[in-house]
């Protein structure tokens, strides 16, 4: 028996690091593969392989606290997923600004309070936000700094531990949510918080989901229900096993699975404990139900999109709104 388990602890580690040598195979072939369909799009694709990097490098850096990748790997990927951000930046066309003439040297562009605050609300990069106002960067920022605005300044003053108990409702409410949707609730809840943070917060809180959406390895994620009182979920199921659920309604057997059968004894379940009045049921979950599809809408409308250069729908419609002349319709 000594014996026996000696083998089995010698053992262990040489399956372990076959397991550990599949996987890391399984990622780099995964890597190239994803490179080679991105580089193969005619026209080059450029948002699309700034995605594939990008999830390429949080699915890399993430398994590197588990399997051995090599550093020049991780930091060949970062350079090639800065080079491509470089060069997808989106180009805004340019605006006139009105420039006011002084004693000596050039004149000077004038640039409003106002419109500096209004366009920071927007979460857009201040060399885009300088694009479309028409002015330089460096210029942007002198008038900030003369009317004491900053970026440090925007972002909410939220600790961590605050950050993922938010974060934590978050995924609760919408559980499919990955760092886009995460990041456009908290937008649309007046919370802005830098890209890493939300990163670090949803490793710290969602580990697991996020590996298992990244890697595809075949991973389930069980869904955890929480609900704020009985009733609030039903479970139906005619499958020939037990659910794991808090309470079972009815249980009982039968040698077939057809639905009459089901009905059945969902009939003698209703008999004994009695029906839910259907105007009660409305009348509960019409408002919640209304309230989870506001918040989902808030969330969306807040949250980056890929395809359009990482820019939020209201960041579209205002950048829209900016460039776009509207005739007002004439009051008869």
């Amino acid at each position: 028996f000594a014996s026996e388990q000696s083998h089995l602890a010698q053992a262990k580690p040489h399956s372990r690091a076959r397991g550990e040598g599949w996987l890391r195979c399984h990622l780099f072939e995964r890597l190239l593969t994803k490179f080679e369909v991105a580089l193969l799009r005619t026209p080059l694709d450029l948002d699309f392989l700034e995605f594939v990097c990008r999830q390429e490098l949080y699915l890399l850096q993430a398994l590197s606290r588990h399997v051995d990748v090599s550093p020049e790997i991780l930091q060949a990927l970062e350079e090639v997923f800065t080079m491509v951000r470089q060069q997808s930046d989106f180009t805004a066309p340019c605006t006139t600004v009105e420039s006011v003439p002084g004693l000596r040297g050039r004149p000077k562009l004038e640039i409003k309070r106002e419109q500096i605050v209004e366009m920071l609300q927007t979460n857009l990069p201040v060399s885009q936000i300088a694009r479309i106002v028409g002015v330089s960067t460096s210029t942007f920022f002198r008038r900030m700094k003369e009317f004491d605005l900053s970026i440090s300044e925007s972002y909410s003053p939220i600790s961590d531990e605050e950050l993922d108990t938010i974060v934590t409702n978050i995924k609760n409410g919408i559980p499919a949510a990955g760092y886009r949707m995460v990041r456009g609730r908290l937008l649309s809840m007046g919370i802005r918080v830098q890209w890493r943070r939300i990163a670090s917060s949803m490793h710290r809180v969602d580990s697991v989901g996020i590996l298992c959406r990244l890697a595809r390895l075949g991973c389930v994620v069980r869904t955890t229900y929480s609900v704020p009182g009985p009733l609030s979920l039903m479970h139906v199921d005619t499958n020939h096993k037990l659910i794991r659920n808090a309470v079972v309604m009815y249980l009982s057997a039968a040698t077939n699975n057809r639905a009459s059968t089901a009905y059945h004894f969902f009939c003698q379940a209703t008999q004994k404990y009695a029906t839910e009045d259907l105007f009660s049921v409305h009348y509960t979950f019409l408002p919640r139900l209304q309230g989870e599809l506001a918040i989902f809408a808030e969330a969306w409308n807040n949250h980056p999109l890929r395809t359009e250069g990482n820019h939020s729908p209201e960041q579209l419609w205002r950048i829209g709104m900016l460039h776009t002349t509207i005739h007002q319709p004439e009051v008869l």
